[in-house]
């Protein structure tokens, strides 16, 4: 499978990094290893977006906010495990 190969390549130092926007599996499981690798930036599948998932963003963004800014957990954490509140 592809996505092993990427993990044993960037574990090994074969590859320095990665910067991913699709992933296999998509969603990605909250335990899979790629969350965990700190040489991997992982992105919410933004590449192609339709003005429809555009819309969706902002409200996600603007619902981020709102949580944020008074010190409460946001919803759409990557890694939560690092998450720490001020």
């Amino acid at each position: 499978m592809v996505t092993e190969a990427l993990v044993d390549a960037l574990q090994a130092g074969q590859i320095a990094g990665a910067g991913l926007d699709v992933t296999d599996p998509e969603p990605l499981p909250d335990d899979h290893v790629l969350r965990t690798l700190p040489n991997v930036v992982l992105s919410p599948h933004l590449a192609a977006q339709s003005e429809s998932v555009q819309r969706q963003s902002v409200k996600l963004l603007c619902d981020s906010i709102r949580l944020a800014v008074p010190g409460e957990r946001v919803q759409s954490l990557v890694n939560p495990e690092i998450y720490q509140q001020t």
